[in-house]
């Protein structure tokens, strides 16, 4: 019987030859298809990795735009604020001037009487004294210069709040602590 047996086995890989084939190919499938199942993953694991390294990019550069912006509002506001103290000095310099000329308008009025006949030609007897006209004219200026200071005062302000807003995105992205 175990001869039969032997003598079957051997016919049926005689006629079948493919089917010891078959499981080393079948072997050789299901080995294939857990490389691709592997790369698979693979490509996915990888996929995520760049989709966040992409977010991270964007996160990096949405900063860099925000400190690059922060900085050059900065340095206006300085500009700003160096143009704010250039006018208070011009109005404090007036103030000094009509303080003067308030002291001893009659020096003042003398002054501007020799000016006027060695420049103009002119006789200023028509007109007010030129140094009330001076003061005058000293204090409009004053009063422009007074409106030029609030704006500008006003414009800082208001350039310093919309700051905020970015030093604070800064801050959370780095999470920095005041």
């Amino acid at each position: 019987m175990k001869l039969k047996i032997i003598v079957i086995g051997v016919l049926l890989t005689l006629i079948l030859p493919g089917s010891g084939l078959a499981d080393e190919q079948s072997d050789q499938v299901k080995n294939l298809e857990s490389e691709v199942l592997l790369m698979k993953r693979s490509f996915d694991e990888l996929f995520q990795l760049l989709k966040s390294q992409q977010h991270q990019t964007d996160e990096l550069q949405k900063l860099q735009i925000a400190v690059t912006y922060l900085s050059f509002r900065s340095r206006s506001i300085e500009v700003k604020e160096y143009d704010l103290r250039q006018r208070k000095e011009s109005r404090a310099r007036l103030e000094k001037i009509i303080a003067k000329i308030e002291e001893d308008p009659d020096e003042w009025d003398k002054r501007d009487k020799t000016f006027q006949s060695n420049n103009l030609g002119q006789s200023s007897l028509n007109e007010a004294r030129p140094s009330e006209r001076r003061i005058e004219m000293l204090r409009e200026r004053i009063e422009s210069l007074d409106t030029d200071i609030l704006k500008a005062e006003l414009e800082i302000q208001e350039v310093k709040e919309g700051l905020a807003v970015y030093e604070a995105y800064i801050q959370e992205k780095l999470n920095i602590e005041n």
